[in-house]
Protein backbone atom coordinates (compact mmCIF):
# COMPACT_ATOMS: atom_id res chain seq x y z
CA UNK A 1 0.00 0.00 0.00
CA UNK A 2 2.90 2.38 0.79
CA UNK A 3 5.63 2.76 -1.80
CA UNK A 4 8.78 4.86 -1.92
CA UNK A 5 7.84 6.37 -5.29
CA UNK A 6 4.65 7.82 -3.75
CA UNK A 7 6.28 9.06 -0.53
CA UNK A 8 8.15 12.36 -0.44
CA UNK A 9 9.47 15.14 1.68
CA UNK A 10 8.70 18.01 -0.66
CA UNK A 11 10.17 21.51 -0.68
CA UNK A 12 7.92 22.88 -3.43
CA UNK A 13 5.80 25.95 -2.78
CA UNK A 14 2.21 24.82 -3.28
CA UNK A 15 -0.38 27.59 -3.20
CA UNK A 16 -3.37 25.39 -2.30
CA UNK A 17 -4.76 21.91 -1.85
CA UNK A 18 -5.60 21.59 -5.55
CA UNK A 19 -1.92 21.83 -6.43
CA UNK A 20 -1.04 19.24 -3.77
CA UNK A 21 -3.76 16.83 -4.94
CA UNK A 22 -2.66 17.29 -8.55
CA UNK A 23 0.97 16.66 -7.61
CA UNK A 24 0.15 13.42 -5.77
CA UNK A 25 -2.24 12.27 -8.51
CA UNK A 26 0.49 12.76 -11.10
CA UNK A 27 2.87 10.64 -9.00
CA UNK A 28 0.21 7.93 -8.84
CA UNK A 29 -0.31 8.18 -12.60
CA UNK A 30 3.43 7.90 -13.28
CA UNK A 31 3.56 4.73 -11.18
CA UNK A 32 0.50 3.31 -13.02
CA UNK A 33 -1.65 3.25 -9.87
CA UNK A 34 -4.31 5.23 -11.72
CA UNK A 35 -5.20 5.14 -15.40
CA UNK A 36 -6.69 8.62 -15.76
CA UNK A 37 -5.11 11.34 -13.65
CA UNK A 38 -7.66 14.03 -14.54
CA UNK A 39 -10.65 11.85 -13.62
CA UNK A 40 -9.04 10.87 -10.34
CA UNK A 41 -8.32 14.52 -9.47
CA UNK A 42 -11.97 15.38 -10.21
CA UNK A 43 -13.12 12.59 -7.87
CA UNK A 44 -10.87 13.81 -5.04
CA UNK A 45 -11.93 17.44 -5.49
CA UNK A 46 -15.58 16.39 -5.57
CA UNK A 47 -15.06 14.67 -2.21
CA UNK A 48 -13.38 17.85 -0.89
CA UNK A 49 -16.50 19.83 -1.82
CA UNK A 50 -18.61 17.62 0.43
CA UNK A 51 -16.42 18.11 3.49
CA UNK A 52 -12.78 19.03 3.94
CA UNK A 53 -10.35 16.17 4.49
CA UNK A 54 -8.14 18.32 6.74
CA UNK A 55 -8.41 16.50 10.07
CA UNK A 56 -6.35 18.88 12.21
CA UNK A 57 -2.88 18.38 13.71
CA UNK A 58 -1.43 19.56 10.38
CA UNK A 59 -2.86 16.53 8.56
CA UNK A 60 -5.11 16.05 5.53
CA UNK A 61 -6.32 12.73 4.12
CA UNK A 62 -7.79 13.46 0.67
CA UNK A 63 -9.49 10.63 -1.17
CA UNK A 64 -12.07 10.03 -3.84
CA UNK A 65 -14.06 7.21 -5.36
CA UNK A 66 -12.87 6.47 -8.89
CA UNK A 67 -12.86 3.66 -11.43
CA UNK A 68 -9.49 4.96 -12.64
CA UNK A 69 -7.62 3.43 -9.67
CA UNK A 70 -5.77 0.32 -10.87
CA UNK A 71 -4.15 -0.59 -7.56
CA UNK A 72 -4.72 0.59 -4.00
CA UNK A 73 -2.21 3.24 -2.92
CA UNK A 74 -1.53 5.93 -0.39
CA UNK A 75 0.42 8.95 -1.64
CA UNK A 76 2.32 10.44 1.29
CA UNK A 77 3.66 13.96 1.20
CA UNK A 78 5.41 16.00 3.88
CA UNK A 79 5.52 19.66 2.95
CA UNK A 80 8.48 21.63 4.24
CA UNK A 81 6.37 24.74 3.58
CA UNK A 82 2.87 24.12 4.99
CA UNK A 83 -0.22 25.29 3.12
CA UNK A 84 -3.66 26.34 4.30
CA UNK A 85 -6.04 23.45 3.61
CA UNK A 86 -9.49 24.94 4.08
CA UNK A 87 -8.11 27.33 6.68
CA UNK A 88 -6.08 24.69 8.51
CA UNK A 89 -2.27 24.83 8.32
CA UNK A 90 -1.29 21.48 6.85
CA UNK A 91 2.02 19.81 6.12
CA UNK A 92 1.28 16.05 6.22
CA UNK A 93 -0.89 14.76 3.37
CA UNK A 94 -1.97 11.17 2.81
CA UNK A 95 -3.97 10.70 -0.39
CA UNK A 96 -5.83 7.40 -0.54
CA UNK A 97 -6.57 5.75 -3.85
CA UNK A 98 -8.89 2.73 -3.87
CA UNK A 99 -10.82 1.31 -6.81
CA UNK A 100 -14.59 1.61 -6.71
CA UNK A 101 -14.96 -2.17 -6.42
CA UNK A 102 -12.66 -2.33 -3.36
CA UNK A 103 -13.93 0.85 -1.75
CA UNK A 104 -16.01 -0.70 1.01
CA UNK A 105 -13.38 -3.19 2.10
CA UNK A 106 -10.12 -1.28 1.74
CA UNK A 107 -10.96 2.42 1.98
CA UNK A 108 -12.36 2.37 5.50
CA UNK A 109 -9.59 0.05 6.72
CA UNK A 110 -6.87 2.39 5.40
CA UNK A 111 -8.64 5.51 6.65
CA UNK A 112 -9.06 4.02 10.13
CA UNK A 113 -5.42 2.88 10.30
CA UNK A 114 -4.11 6.28 9.19
CA UNK A 115 -6.43 8.23 11.47
CA UNK A 116 -5.57 6.09 14.50
CA UNK A 117 -1.81 6.46 13.89
CA UNK A 118 -1.93 10.17 13.07
CA UNK A 119 -3.82 10.97 16.27
CA UNK A 120 -0.69 9.95 18.21
CA UNK A 121 1.49 13.00 18.78
CA UNK A 122 4.67 10.89 18.93
CA UNK A 123 4.02 9.49 15.45
CA UNK A 124 3.24 12.93 13.95
CA UNK A 125 6.40 14.33 15.55
CA UNK A 126 8.50 11.60 13.96
CA UNK A 127 6.92 12.31 10.57
CA UNK A 128 7.43 16.05 10.94
CA UNK A 129 11.07 15.53 11.94
CA UNK A 130 11.89 13.37 8.89
CA UNK A 131 14.43 15.22 6.76
CA UNK A 132 14.55 12.96 3.70
CA UNK A 133 12.00 11.06 1.65
CA UNK A 134 13.75 7.83 2.66
CA UNK A 135 13.39 8.63 6.37
CA UNK A 136 9.76 9.64 5.88
CA UNK A 137 9.02 6.42 3.98
CA UNK A 138 10.71 4.32 6.69
CA UNK A 139 8.42 5.77 9.35
CA UNK A 140 5.29 5.37 7.24
CA UNK A 141 6.19 1.81 6.24
CA UNK A 142 5.98 0.84 9.93
CA UNK A 143 2.20 1.22 9.62
CA UNK A 144 2.01 -1.91 7.46
CA UNK A 145 3.35 -4.08 10.29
Amino acid sequence: MFEQCLTQVCEENFKDKIEVITYLANLAGESKKISNVEDYIKAVLLREEIVSTAIGYGVAIPHGESDTVNETFVGCLKLTKPILWDGVETSLIFMIGVSTENREKEHLKILAMLSRSLMREEFRTRLNNAKTSEDYFGIIKELEN
